[in-house]
């Protein structure tokens, strides 16, 4: 499903992102980082997990070059040179990049918060 079919859709619709969910890890670990996220909301222009801000690394996430540059500061090949041999998948899609970040089917919330805490400071995100 994340490394095919998600990546249909995903072409299908031509959005700037595409999120995977998993059961509703990231309503808990964007509740463990409230003040974080209540402080990104207090600056200006800033639109969390929106057009120019990444704030929690779905399981699968797809980002357009556009957001990239935004939220990030640098383009889809740094993306996947950053996350090369760290995520299950990493990979260009259309102008953007798709990336797997876990597809263990029985991922633990623990676990997401570990990949989240470990990979963000690899993409330069706080």
């Amino acid at each position: 499903m994340l490394h095919l079919h998600l990546v249909n859709a995903v072409t299908a619709f031509g959005g700037y992102a595409g999120h995977g969910y998993y059961g509703t890890y990231v309503v808990k670990y964007e509740g463990r980082h409230a003040a974080e996220i209540r402080a990104l909301h207090g600056r200006p222009g800033v639109d969390v997990n929106g057009r120019n801000n990444i704030f929690t690394l779905n399981v699968v996430q797809y980002w357009d070059a556009e957001l990239c540059q935004r939220a990030l500061g640098y383009g889809r090949d740094e993306v996947i040179k950053r996350l090369t041999g760290k995520v299950p998948l990493v990979r260009p899609l259309m102008d953007g990049v798709y990336v797997v970040f876990n597809d263990n089917p029985d991922l633990t919330f623990e676990e997401f918060c570990a990949y989240n805490d470990r990979l963000k400071p690899v993409l330069g995100l706080a």
